[in-house]
């Protein structure tokens, strides 16, 4: 099992594996990742971005990420994607 039932990684509790991952899939977010082919990742993302502090502790990478908007990037979906 990947994830644990509830909604951070290990189930009802936040723990540093749940604040040490999101930053890393955050980054993703960067250079276009779509999650949405992996439901439970993609809703984990979400509750984690919905905490009360996101918004204070991501402003500038935020703000970063705008211009970044018009970028393309080579990702696994991309390729995925070129080779259906």
């Amino acid at each position: 099992m990947l994830m644990a039932d509830g909604p951070y990684l290990t189930g009802a509790d936040i723990t540093i594996a749940d604040y040490l991952g999101v930053e890393l899939l955050a980054c993703g977010d960067l250079i276009g990742i779509n999650w949405s082919r992996y439901e439970k990742i993609e809703g984990w993302l979400t509750t984690m971005q919905n905490r009360p502090a996101w918004a204070d502790v991501h402003e500038l990478i935020d703000g970063y990420a705008v211009t970044l908007a018009e970028k393309k990037f080579i990702t696994i979906d991309s390729v995925w994607s070129m080779q259906q």
